[in-house]
């Protein structure tokens, strides 16, 4: 993992709590090229292993938690519709309280592209299930400088994080309500074009 000239390359491993705050932008090319041969390589197929076996699951009927389950409470619920579960589960944790004045109470941008890096390097690892096109995704809205708006407040829950994130998977996924803040400071929602051209969903 390195950081120069202010890019930051993410490969799973050795991100120091300094460089998320200079990661703009995400160097995803540097990272290919740190990454290069047998390192890239096994990135990719370790994380392709892990949705593999997710989607290998579902297929053979094996339950598993969040996936063909309810959560919490509801996990002895069981469902064959995964994906309508996923977009759910997003739509029911967007439930951040955005205010009406000048900022939104949003969170500032920084914040959210570094929780956006760490999140990346952090699934690089392999151990989660996502597509590696999803983690393509948001190093493209970071290097297009496409900042999701986070909710400041109401994030109170057992997973303080997972509200916040979930505005991050709405820009992704396209959800109608995701807005982002677009290189010229405007604002922008999941369905607007110059969003679908900077690699929103997935």
């Amino acid at each position: 993992m390195e950081c120069e000239n202010g890019h930051v390359a993410a490969n799973g491993d050795g991100l120091c709590v300094a460089q998320p705050a200079r990661s703009d932008p995400l160097n995803w090319g540097k990272a290919a090229e740190e990454l290069s041969g047998s390192h890239l390589d096994a990135v990719k197929r370790m994380v392709k292993e892990s949705s593999d076996w997710v989607m290998n699951s579902m297929m053979n009927g094996t339950d598993s938690y969040g996936v063909t389950t309810g959560f919490g409470a509801t996990s002895h619920r069981r469902t064959k519709e995964g994906g309508a579960l996923q977009r759910e589960l997003i739509r029911f944790l967007n439930a951040g309280a955005f205010g009406n004045g000048r900022d939104g109470h949003v969170l500032p941008a920084a914040a959210t592209r570094a929780a956006m890096l760490v999140r990346v390097n952090t699934l690089l690892q392999g151990y989660s299930g996502i597509r590696f096109e999803i983690l393509e995704t948001i190093a493209t809205l970071l290097n297009a400088n496409v900042t999701p708006c986070l909710p400041l407040r109401g994030t109170i829950t057992a997973s303080g994080d997972l509200v916040p994130l979930s505005y991050i998977a709405g820009l992704v996924t396209g959800r109608p309500n995701s807005m982002a803040t677009a290189p010229d400071g405007t604002k922008v929602n999941a369905a607007d074009r110059g969003c679908r051209h900077h690699g929103a969903h997935t």
